[in-house]
């Protein structure tokens, strides 16, 4: 090599420097991306598997909400003789319930006919009723059994009704009746929900070309599959050991934990290639939900990197030796030709080139800089309008609560009550309204009314149901003001929510209250004599869910000093960190102790006992609260 010349050695020197380190960086680009799709496959299975995951939930949660609402609304229909109505109804709306059983206790519902079955058959839904319990097939009676005769709620484990073919699982919930504390069962609601909706609610998945996806039950069974022979025929226990390689363990994590994670394996359907496997949880009812992606198609872009950086690096290899023996021997080129490549990169070509290599570079660094103050601007630009988007939320909050009286407002006119209120929701805007104002000079109106769900949909709600309210008092009794607002929330209501609501219109000169309740919780009258009045009973259905419905309503009379209070479920079903709940049995013990006590006391005293209850568990429901004294 000293036999060389210079130029050669230093030519040969520099290029096998250079080549060092473009065949280190190539090794560590290569790497940095094996890397970080290893890593990005788990962030990118957990943004894939959320959608199906809350689809799923919403789903599953769904149908234990629906199976709850219809056992306590069920005494109620069973008296009305409209438990077929109530069922069918349910489930035309909901697509994923195939059945829907309603088991009733003799001794308890002196009717004869005490079971009742509304389920899916083709396009059609069937109506069963008898004296005995119905069953489309014998193992949804035993399946069914397992839950009801245990006198508690759940999920049973999934089954194919020889009926109607379909894959199903059942959520039981038993029927009770009688005061809370003090309760009894009186039957069973059983709903099922379709295997089948969900299989297919998961086949729609885009996991990539020949990757798939499906659930499982805790005990492994499928639950949903690509082949469909396989739902609930097949267990994921039951698989070779070719698919595991030996690894069973990583199958017990998913059966028996109730976390996500991912595991290697060979499945057979991808005819035994070595696949990524992610899993997660449905906490409900304890199902998995799993992703299969096969590596070949994992890592088939950092396999395409490695293959064009080989190729870009040989060519790279070439251009540099050459490169580096013609700066060897020209070395003042080098600098025109850089700042020349610089200036055509920053400004392609629109400026004169200066003959002054560094006046060159400093132009070109200055359009550079253009370019970077432009990319800031443009980020700035998506911070503001993600504030924009917190703003519109804060303001729409403070608009509902503009039309929400809170504190101790002052009536003109109405001199003769003292009033105090209050209003707390979960979220920035809630669900929960209420409102008092005078219809004339003799009469005031009080309402409280709970929007089924909470966020903006049922804020929006909500707020029809107030302008309507606001709207359609001309009429002086409460239940033909409920029956006009019922009307008018049927037509606008789009999104089958629904609105209990209390509405009451107090004579200011006698006391007399004539008051309305359509399904909402339990009002009641502090006497000054010492005694608590339930205003018990209700008038009729939620509003917004059939039209030309009619309400009853009731009078009671306020003496003087007399407290009305009403409230929302968000008090009673509060929830401390024991999953324990507040009870209106708690609430009434806390009203006898401040029945002398002014509207704002009773409020706030009601509001501290709620928060010292629920201690560090999370509000999980809105609560309003509106209190009234009647002076004559």
């Amino acid at each position: 090599m000293s036999k060389r010349s210079t130029a050669f050695r230093l030519s040969f020197y520099i290029s096998t420097a250079i080549i060092s380190v473009l065949l280190i960086v190539i090794f560590i680009v290569y790497k940095s991306s094996h890397n970080l799709i290893e890593n990005d496959i788990e962030k990118s299975a957990v943004t894939q598997s959320m959608p199906v995951v809350t689809e799923i939930r919403k789903n599953v949660v769904s149908t234990q909400e629906l199976t709850k609402n219809i056992a306590r609304q069920i005494p109620y229909f069973a008296a009305k003789g409209d438990i077929e109505h109530l069922t069918r109804s349910i489930i035309s709306n909901y697509i994923q319930l195939q059945a829907i059983h309603v088991n009733l206790k003799k001794n308890i519902f002196p009717d004869e006919i005490i079971n009742y079955s509304a389920y899916r058959e083709n396009d059609s839904i069937i109506f069963l009723t008898s004296s005995d319990q119905i069953a489309i097939c014998e193992e949804e009676l035993s399946q069914s059994n397992k839950i009801t005769s245990q006198g508690i709620s759940g999920w049973t484990e999934p089954f194919i009704c020889d009926a109607s073919h379909e894959p199903v699982s059942m959520y039981c919930y038993p029927i009770k009746i009688g005061e809370a504390g003090n309760e009894k069962e009186a039957g069973y609601v059983m709903i099922e929900l379709s295997l089948t909706f969900l299989n297919k609610l998961i086949q729609d998945i885009n996991t990539g070309i020949s990757g798939f996806s499906f659930l499982i039950s805790s005990e492994g069974t499928y639950l949903t599959h690509p082949q469909k022979e396989w739902i609930l025929n097949h267990n994921i226990k039951n698989l070779s050991d070719s698919v595991y390689h030996g690894k069973r363990n990583d199958l017990n994590r998913v059966l028996e934990g109730n976390t996500s994670g991912y595991f290697v394996a060979y499945p057979r359907l991808l005819n035994h290639k070595k696949s990524w496997v992610y899993y997660t949880h449905i906490p409900e009812n304890n199902w998995a939900l799993i992703f299969v992606l096969p590596f070949s198609e994992l890592y088939s872009d950092v396999w395409m990197l490695l293959f064009k950086l080989i190729i870009v690096s040989l060519a790279g290899i070439i251009a540099i030796f050459f490169l580096v023996s013609y700066i060897s021997k020209r070395l003042m080129n080098p600098l025109a030709q850089i700042a020349l490549e610089i200036h055509e990169f920053s400004s392609a070509g629109r400026l004169e080139v200066s003959k002054n290599e560094v006046e060159t570079l400093e132009k070109s660094y200055a359009l550079i800089q253009a370019w970077y103050n432009k990319f800031s601007s443009e980020s700035e630009k998506n911070k503001q309008s993600s504030k924009h988007l917190q703003r519109e939320l804060e303001q729409a909050s403070e608009i509902i609560n503009s039309i929400i009286p809170t504190g101790s407002p002052e009536l003109k006119g109405a001199g003769n009550i003292e009033i105090f209120s209050a209003y707390k929701p979960v979220n920035i805007i809630g669900g929960d309204f209420y409102d008092y104002f005078l219809l004339d000079e003799d009469h005031l109106l009080i309402v409280i009314g709970d929007v089924s769900g909470k966020g903006i949909s049922a804020a929006i709600f909500m707020g029809v149901a107030h302008t309507l309210l606001r709207s359609k008092t001309s009429e002086m009794t409460s239940k033909k003001i409920v029956e006009t607002v019922n009307k008018e929330l049927f037509k606008k209501n789009q999104h089958q929510y629904f609105l209990t609501l209390f509405v009451g219109v107090l004579d200011l000169k006698t006391g007399f209250l004539n008051y309305c309740n359509a399904a909402h919780t339990t009002s009641m009258v502090l006497r000054n004599n010492g005694e608590i009045v339930e205003l018990k009973g209700s008038h009729g259905l939620p509003l917004g869910l059939y039209t030309n419905r009619k309400y009853d309503d009731d009078v009671t009379k306020l003496n003087e000093n007399d407290v009305l209070f009403i409230y929302t479920d968000g008090i009673t079903e509060t929830i401390d960190v024991n999953g324990n709940l507040f009870t209106e049995k708690r609430l009434k013990k806390i009203l006898l102790e401040l029945i002398n006590e002014t509207p704002e006391n009773i409020i706030k005293e009601v509001e501290t006992k709620t928060n010292l209850f629920r201690g560090r568990a999370r509000q999980v429901d809105d609560y309003s609260m509106v209190a009234l004294k009647y002076r004559p």
